[in-house]
């Protein structure tokens, strides 16, 4: 709880937040009040961003203190855990990591493309997590999501990560649209009454103007997830979205987690990016966060960007418009970023079940053109956007490998900056997944 507060005898705006009744005993006070700024409306405009810092810290504090008083018997219960899981190689004792991201995958709506990525009749595609896979299929122009497993033997129904083709199990020639399932001989099966009783394991999906998301079993529902302006920014790129230019797979020689923490932070971008990212002059930017969604903009330096915006503006329907460079963060697996809102990538990150070993499969997608003799100058610039991409994830991919497995944590960042506030709130989103998880079994 908080509130914009004046003090007796002082100028200007202050934030008070209550401290949760837990934490006083340690904090030893009761309120904490921070000063905003001197002017009503700029006190407003950062009340958010100072309110978070605060609970950020009280977050910190909590972990730290039951960390330190936990920490003996966890180590009792983890060595006995690992003990039991070599011995018994069951999954009641896998490592409790692994049990809770699994979760993470069940629990949460996960963006994977665009109407765009599905034109074709037939068009799928493969969505990986962990040792499950997804297919998001276009039958007859509806989508549906399953697992990509058949229910009667578990053959695979796919292999190849996108194509075209009709759901028909390679194996026995079980065959499943949205609404029927056929099986070959059914006469054999005197337990199956129905063919309608035999179905894939289904997923959940749901769309905002285009845009695609999947599920299993989700906590919220997807505007609850996303909230209100989050979706109305969502609505309003998906509107502007006419194609798909390029679909491309970079593997990441690390967790999953470590390749998100280094797409949410500018601090690399100097040593990694040197002649890619970092010509386009980003530097600390702002961040906006939200309950499971955070976003980073920055203006971009580079002259030669910003003039190029001024032509491309001629060329293309930009419906979503904004200056520089944007990145929006959708916990846990997917981000959307564009450069001056002339095109937009979206990248969704695929763990798999090594535990180290991650997929990233970004795409670049394109606004539609406001004249037809603009076409090949479009095409050269989306070719050169698209190989420069796949360089920056390159890149990315290659400083990933650097950093030693089984190194992270879901604790705040002992050493933090400016530049890696988004980090600190994915690993709150962690921790906030895990409290619920705990509340909810």
């Amino acid at each position: 709880m908080s509130r914009i507060i004046q003090r007796n005898g002082r100028k200007g705006f202050y934030l008070q937040v209550v401290v949760p009744r837990e934490l006083r005993e340690i904090i030893r006070t009761s309120t904490i009040v921070r000063k905003l700024s001197n002017d009503k409306a700029e006190s407003l405009k950062i009340k958010r961003q100072v309110e978070e810092q605060i609970i950020n810290k009280f977050d910190e504090i909590k972990f730290k203190y039951n960390f330190k008083k936990n920490e003996s018997n966890n180590l009792i219960d983890e060595s006995l855990k690992k003990e039991l899981y070599e011995k018994l190689r069951h999954h009641f004792f896998e490592p409790s990591n692994e049990l809770n991201e699994k979760g993470i995958v069940l629990s949460y709506w996960h963006c994977i493309g665009h109407d765009v990525d599905f034109k074709e009749i037939n068009s799928y595609q493969i969505i990986k997590f962990f040792n499950a896979e997804v297919i998001i299929h276009n039958y007859r122009g509806k989508l549906w999501a399953f697992e990509n497993c058949c229910p009667h033997r578990g053959a695979k129904f796919l292999k190849k990560n996108f194509s075209t083709s009709q759901i028909t199990c390679p194996y026995h020639g079980w065959t499943f649209t949205p609404y029927s399932s056929y099986i070959p001989r059914k006469d054999k099966f005197p337990e199956i009454n129905s063919t309608s009783e035999v179905r894939p394991k289904l997923w959940k999906i749901e769309k905002i103007n285009g845009f695609i998301f999947i599920s299993y079993k989700p906590f919220f529902t997807l505007h609850d997830q996303l909230g209100k302006e989050v979706v109305d920014i969502i609505s309003k790129i998906g509107q502007s979205i006419n194609k798909n230019y390029s679909s491309q797979e970079i593997i990441f020689n690390c967790d999953w987690k470590i390749a998100i923490e280094n797409a949410l932070e500018p601090y690399h971008v100097s040593c990694v990016h040197k002649d890619t990212l970092s010509p386009l002059g980003i530097s600390d930017g702002e961040n906006i966060l939200y309950d499971w969604v955070s976003i980073f903009k920055d203006k971009i330096k580079s002259k030669k960007v910003r003039n190029s915006k001024k032509i491309f503006e001629k060329m293309l329907q930009i419906k979503y418009d904004f200056d520089g460079y944007w990145s929006l963060y959708l916990y846990p697996f997917s981000m959307i970023s564009s450069t001056e809102a002339t095109t937009f990538a979206h990248q969704f990150y695929q763990p798999y079940d090594d535990g180290n070993t991650t997929s990233c499969l970004t795409k670049l997608w394109c606004l539609e053109t406001s004249k037809e003799q603009y076409e090949e100058t479009l095409n050269n610039f989306y070719k050169s956007v698209s190989e420069t991409n796949l360089q920056i994830f390159q890149e990315d991919a290659e400083i990933c490998s650097y950093v030693n497995k089984g190194i992270w944590n879901k604790k705040p960042l002992f050493f933090k900056s400016d530049l890696e506030v988004k980090v600190d709130h994915f690993r709150k989103c962690i921790r906030n997944f895990e409290s619920i998880m705990s509340s909810k079994y």
